[in-house]
């Protein structure tokens, strides 16, 4: 006679609470063994596996406690960190030679502004993590019979730079660096109604980089911002609007917002050879030092610029501003870099002419009706409308923006 389980005496309905049960075991068997060998992977101290394990006897209720207090990082990927901090660190120390001759300012930049970031602390990132992405699941790593596995890294190492010649895959390459600059930024257009006409300004914050923005040979990069305003269908201000193919610096707009270093020689004459150079200022981007919200170093990576940069209210013959777009661009190295290597017969003409302008992200428009977060302008009173895609947090502090003082634009 069949054992009656909870009472129940029919053989069919038994049958089935038997195979549940026998389920439920199978299961819980399984999360104990799986408990161990993610502790495994996860922590070095075989008592505190023994003790995860363990617990996990506790059907479920030790599983999922075990899910809750478990180190974040597998022990692989903890000594991967190290490896890459130890690399870097002898990176540096090789590097500390390499500096100024005049000014003994480091020619590379980039590690010691990742050293002074959020990101260099344990919860942080490396530049692998950030360049170099893993995969979320094992793969062999080598083509070769019984190869180990593990998680791999792509080595695309997508940034800002872009081969210029013949190069494999260079549209996949060209598609990762604009898909890794689209995150890079958070940007909002804030529009107050001021004088008769309209105060202009774009807030942005370096959110995603672990260094200043742009970076790596800053002294070549030329960042900067298109934005242009309309009147119904007329423009009536634009700045940053540059044609492809065009040197940006000659002729530049009064009002660009241009993010670059500019470099000098021992006289203070502007050079573009990093060789040349003794001295050098710098507007890029500050890297963001802290992720709590309360600190007061939070949003000092949260800058205004307006335009025109007097804050001045752009005022239009006849109707109000009704649209503004804003876009940011990117040249790896700038034209007139390039034009100076084409003149001295270093560079190729045809070179200089395949290097792109990329975009920064998607255009932002500003219309009465996208200007859906506003807040009070503290030295006007007046309220301030602004339009963006992003998470910025219009309504928090804002500093302004880097300038330089020696070299224009």
């Amino acid at each position: 006679m069949p054992v009656a389980i909870f009472g129940i005496t029919n053989d069919a309905l038994n049958l089935v609470v038997n195979l549940l049960l026998l389920f439920l075991v199978v299961i819980w068997l399984a999360l104990v063994w799986w408990t161990y060998a993610d502790a495994k992977r996860r922590i070095d101290d075989p008592m505190l596996v023994g003790t995860a394990a363990v617990a996990s006897l506790f059907p479920f209720v030790g599983t999922i406690v075990y899910l809750i207090v478990r180190p974040p990082e597998y022990l692989e990927d903890v000594r991967e960190r190290q490896l890459e901090i130890a690399a870097a660190e002898a990176r540096l120390a090789q590097l500390e030679a390499l500096t100024c001759p005049y000014c003994e300012g480091d020619i590379e930049r980039t590690f010691s502004e990742w050293q002074g970031s959020v990101f260099q602390q344990i919860r942080g990132a490396t530049c692998s993590q950030c360049h170099m992405p893993q995969s979320t699941e094992m793969k062999p790593v080598a083509n070769v019979p019984g190869a180990p596995l593990r998680r791999t890294h792509s080595h695309a190492f997508p940034g800002v730079d872009l081969a210029l010649t013949d190069f494999p895959d260079k549209d996949n390459q060209k598609n990762l660096v604009e898909a890794f600059l689209a995150t890079t930024l958070q940007t909002a257009i804030c529009v107050e109604p001021f004088g008769g006409g309209s105060k202009v300004g774009v807030l942005l914050d370096n959110v995603a980089t672990g260094h200043f923005w742009p970076s790596g040979a800053a002294q070549d990069r030329r960042a900067w911002f298109e934005l242009v305003a309309y009147s119904g269908s007329n423009v009536v201000y634009q700045s940053g609007v540059v044609p492809d193919g065009t040197d940006l610096i000659t002729g530049a707009d009064p009002d660009l917002w241009l993010l670059r270093d500019c470099m000098f020689d021992a006289g203070g004459t502007e050079v573009h050879m990093f060789w040349e150079a003794a001295d050098y200022e710098s507007n890029t981007l500050p890297v963001k030092t802290t992720f709590d919200p309360a600190s007061p170093d939070f949003y000092k990576t949260h800058k205004i610029r307006f335009f025109p940069p007097s804050g001045a209210p752009i005022v239009p013959q006849s109707g109000q501003i009704d649209r503004i777009t804003l876009q940011v661009k990117i040249q790896p190295v700038g034209r007139d870099i390039l034009d100076d290597l084409v003149a001295s017969g270093d560079l190729d003409a045809g070179v200089r002419d395949a290097m792109p302008t990329l975009p920064v992200g998607g255009m932002l428009e500003w219309t009465p009706a996208t200007a859906t977060q506003t807040y009070i302008d503290r030295t006007t009173g007046g309220t301030v409308f602004c339009a963006t895609n992003t998470n910025i947090n219009v309504q928090a502090d804002k500093f302004p923006a880097p300038v330089r003082t020696r070299c224009s634009p």
